[in-house]
């Protein structure tokens, strides 16, 4: 806005002259800091002490103690611009490690002695670090004290910048003593510069502290379009703090419109980035809002948790804003819980720290507003009357001053144009004056330069050589290298000033003697080798190894190198540079025990620690990794983590948590041996960071659980099994139950009826009787032997005696064991196949197969079918059929014998015959014990034919 100014009413000569005149005075300011800087060694040091301490920021001890040396340095030299720096600096930094008073402390005392100089860019830095200080301390009165001051000052050095930035400050100061207008008004002349500079960083700056006012207001709209235009810009630019603040106030907005989820959502991304980027103060205003939507969500636990974080990181720091603001909503949080003593005492603490100007008006309203509520709760009504006179003064006097200032800047901007018009015009005719003066004065201008110019070069070279000296000397004394010089006869001629300082002997009294009188004796014959083989040229310069005793009596160890001197008028025999190696030699040593202690633990580590890069390539590896997966070290570096994971699912699933949780505990994963086999492992493990906070990966250590994988899948079979037993059993019991009370209740009815009425029945009518007791009888003793064979197999008491044996004899006794059960169907048995065949089996076990089968097609026959076993026989396996033309299965059926959980069910036979449903699970498990296998192939109404099969030889598979 000044230049463009300048250039509509001023002609070109004089901007030429203008631009001339700059260019000068800066060369001669130039040209004089260097020459004063180039001879003064300590405004050298002075600087690199201010550089080094802003370098180690980070570490507050060590820059403090830097700035500490620079002080001294400025005072020894009494630079009160340098004294004013080093305060300046040392604000800078403790504000940066959150120290807010001691920096206020400071740069307060910076400003004391820049006072006198103060229209200067320096002073104006001042002044703005003084009010960003005071703003998080929360002292409103005390930024607007430097704002105003800065912003006047500015405007005098035509500082456009700064001037924005003054507007800006001195706006959100206004704004928290609750004069929005006149707070408004200072935002839009910052915006005014900032647009004219085009600076679009600080117009979004702006606009958010606009928007804040339309939100506070009631113009939420509005403020949400400002916002949304701020966050655009946000991200076109890059800016992560703009970002921040962008996602902060939009959960504001949402959250103003009870839109609590998605102001939960913006605001954790806001949250997120602020502690990405360490800014402290915006965790903490985080924290709050988070806190205040969960208190709208009547999640209390969770608004409690977060408001506690806010206050504890508020304090931390020093946020007295955030603090008071925390104190206030966690008085909220009791007055809720009806917890009102507590709740006042919050309220009490957050109004005390929002006096003295700390915190925004409108929160010390609400705060007096919520103690009243609360001493009426306590029925302590005088409190509550006073509290309410208070705060209800606070309140027109707020609404006074809002209207007094509106007035005021009305009247303040119609006087201001009355006298820039007056100062625009005094202001032209007075540059025209100054434009005639320029021109006379720029000839002597330049005659000086060069005069300057010329004397500064005459005194250069001579000055130039003292310095060197000095700083030759400077550098040797401080040194920790030393430098002797001695003849050819190995007399010293001369020592360095850090000799005096590393032995206690005094350099002239040393000077003429022999270098060689300290060596250690065993060093010494090999120093002298050295030594004469630079006197005779066989080498031009020798590294040398030796100890050096000190005034104590300790040897030193020292290392260094001997170079002769030729062909110098000054200078003749040898220079030898060395220096002091013995810690050095110590901690090498230690380091390298300390690595031989960390290989030999790492080597005999029984897990596998891993380290993978961001990319998935494993980058470490410890040697475990062969015992366990067969891989050697170097076949597993450099290769993608996936290639040795079972299910690159597993991995990546691994991945997100590790992203999420930044550590992992027991997590289950698979590896892939060298030899294929799978391998159960139990990873823990953690994000790798870099120092500058960037992920640079993961590592961790896997442990072989396969074994324990194996045990716990086993014992997880043996409970299922168990549990499929005690179910089996139970349903057998029902089942046994029933049918043997039936059939044992008949047997004893017909019993009693034969025995206390014999005389009534024929002897045909009591042998009719009998028969039909025995059929009961059998039918109960085939029950009972299955429920035998059942329980003995249950129990695994079972032991096979499988040995070479007919089937036929023992087909042939089944036949004749079910004949008359068979005839009572009028179903006729049949053999077919080889009757000499043999096969290794239990005789025993093949009799219980074969008469399960027999009977359970006999069951599900029709009267008059015929069924039949047949035999035949293969290379190495005897296959054996029971068919039959019955009721036949459904595919379902035939799996449920097969499967675990449908294996007991019966279904009553053609005549409604019973049975228990042991008979088919007896042959499955009899034959599996045989080491044979069963297979059944049924269609429903056709029959059904069960096929086993028996090895012909022994085979123990």
């Amino acid at each position: 806005m000044i230049r463009k100014r300048l250039g509509d009413n001023m002609k070109p000569i004089h901007n030429l002259i203008m631009v001339l005149t700059i260019i000068f005075v800066f060369l001669v300011n130039t040209s004089y800091v260097v020459y004063a800087s180039s001879n003064n060694p300590d405004s050298v040091h002075f600087r690199q002490l201010l550089t080094s301490a802003k370098k180690h920021a980070n570490n507050l001890n060590l820059a403090l103690l830097e700035l500490d040396t620079a002080l001294q340095i400025a005072k020894k030299q009494n630079n009160k611009k340098e004294i004013a720096a080093v305060f300046i600096e040392r604000g800078t930094i403790l504000q940066q490690n959150n120290l807010l008073g001691q920096a206020d402390t400071s740069l307060i005392k910076a400003r004391s002695i820049l006072s006198p100089y103060e229209k200067s860019k320096n002073y104006l830095f001042l002044l703005k670090k003084l009010a960003i200080v005071n703003y998080y301390l929360g002292n409103n009165k005390v930024i607007l004290k430097y704002t105003l001051e800065g912003l006047n000052l500015a405007k005098e050095m035509k500082d456009t910048l700064l001037q924005g930035t003054f507007n800006n400050i001195s706006g959100i100061a206004m704004d928290a003593m609750g004069n929005k207008p006149l707070a408004l008004e200072y935002y839009l002349n910052a915006l005014k510069v900032f647009e004219l500079l085009d600076d679009k960083e600080k117009i979004a700056s702006v606009e958010t502290n606009i928007a804040i006012i339309y939100q506070d207001l009631g113009f939420l709209k509005k403020a949400e379009s400002s916002y949304q235009k701020v966050l655009k810009t946000a991200k076109d630019i890059h800016d992560t703090t703009l970002l921040s603040a962008s996602y902060n106030n939009l959960s504001n907005i949402y959250a103003s419109r009870d839109e609590y989820k998605k102001a939960l959502q913006y605001i954790e991304m806001s949250l997120a980035l602020s502690r990405k980027q360490k800014d402290l103060y915006a965790v903490a205003n985080c924290l709050n809002n988070v806190g205040d939507i969960y208190f709208h969500l009547k999640e209390w636990d969770s608004s409690f948790r977060y408001y506690q974080s806010a206050f504890n990181m508020a304090k931390k720091i020093s946020d007295k804003r955030t603090m008071a603001l925390t104190l206030l909503n966690l008085a909220d949080y009791y007055k809720h819980k009806n917890q009102t003593t507590t709740a006042g005492k919050y309220a009490q603490k957050s109004l005390m720290l929002m006096k003295n100007g700390k915190g925004n008006v409108l929160d010390k309203i609400a705060a007096m507003k919520l103690l009243t509520d609360l001493y009426v709760l306590q029925k302590q009504y005088k409190k509550a009357y006073s509290l309410v006179k208070n705060y209800t003064e606070l309140k027109d006097s707020l609404y006074q001053k809002e209207k007094e200032n509106q007035i005021n800047a009305i009247e303040t901007r119609a006087e201001m144009l009355k006298k820039n018009k007056i100062i625009q015009l005094e202001k032209e005719k007075r540059k025209r004056v100054e434009a005639y003066f320029i021109i006379a004065i720029l000839l002597a201008l330049f005659v000086i330069m060069l005069l300057i110019f010329w004397i500064q070069k005459r005194k250069f070279k001579t000055r130039e050589l003292s310095r060197q000296k000095f700083f030759l000397d400077t550098l040797l004394e401080e040194s920790e290298g030393h430098v002797v010089v001695a003849d050819e006869n190995g007399n010293s001629t001369y020592l360095s000033s850090s000799y005096l300082k590393s032995f206690g002997r005094i350099n002239q009294e040393r000077l003429g003697h022999s270098i060689f009188d300290f060596i250690h004796p065993d060093d010494l014959p090999e120093l002298l080798k050295a030594m004469e083989s630079l006197k005779k040229n066989t080498v031009v310069k020798k590294n040398i190894f030796f100890r050096l005793k000190n005034s104590k009596g300790e040897y030193r160890v020292m290392r260094g190198t001997a170079k002769k001197i030729e062909n110098h008028p000054d200078l003749k025999g040898y220079i030898i540079n060395f220096w002091d190696v013995t810690e050095t030699q110590e901690a090498e040593k230690a380091l390298r025990e300390s690595e031989e202690k960390y290989r030999n633990i790492f080597n005999a580590f029984p897990d596998i620690y891993f380290r993978v890069n961001n990319k998935g390539i494993i980058s470490e590896i410890s040697p475990s990794v062969t015992k366990i997966t067969g891989y050697l070290p170097q076949e597993v570096l450099g290769k993608p983590v996936g290639s040795f994971i079972h299910s690159v699912v597993g991995w990546e699933k691994a991945q997100t948590l590790f992203f999420k949780l930044r550590k992992l505990t027991d997590y289950n994963i698979d590896l892939i041996g060298k030899d294929n086999r799978r391998i159960h492992c139990s990873m823990n493990g953690r994000v790798v960071k870099l120092n500058n906070g960037e992920h640079a990966g993961f590592e961790g250590t896997l442990r072989d659980i396969t074994q324990r994988v194996e045990a716990e899948r086993k014992l997880h079979q043996s409970e299922q099994r168990l549990k499929e037993a005690n179910d089996t059993k139970d349903k057998l019991l029902s089942i046994i139950s029933h049918d043997l009370r039936g059939s044992v209740g008949t047997q004893k009815e017909i019993l009693s009826m034969v025995t206390e009425e014999m005389d009534s029945f024929s002897k045909d009518e009591i042998l009719l009787l009998i028969k039909t007791i025995k059929n009961s009888v059998d039918s109960t003793y085939a029950m009972i032997d299955n429920l035998l064979s059942w329980a003995r197999l249950m129990r695994d008491k079972i032991e096979p005696v499988r040995k070479s044996s007919e089937l036929f004899p023992i087909i042939t006794s089944v036949f004749e064991y079910l004949k008359k059960q068979a005839e009572e169907k009028q179903i006729k048995l049949f053999f077919e196949g080889n009757k000499k065949v043999k096969g290794f089996f239990d005789p025993n076990l093949m009799e219980i197969i074969l008469r399960n089968l027999i009977v359970n097609a006999i069951k599900f026959s029709y009267p008059g079918n015929d069924i039949k076993v047949i035999v035949n026989e293969d290379a190495d396996k005897i296959k054996i059929s029971v068919e039959d033309k019955g009721v036949g299965m459904t595919n379902e059926d035939i799996q449920k014998i097969f499967s675990q959980s449908g294996r007991i069910e019966s279904k009553p036979g053609t005549n409604r015959e019973k049975g228990t449903g042991l008979g088919l699970i007896i042959v499955r498990e009899f034959i599996a014990l045989n080491k044979g296998e069963l297979s059944i192939e049924s269609e429903k109404g056709k029959g059904t034919r069960f096929t086993f099969t028996v090895p012909v030889q022994e085979n123990n598979k």
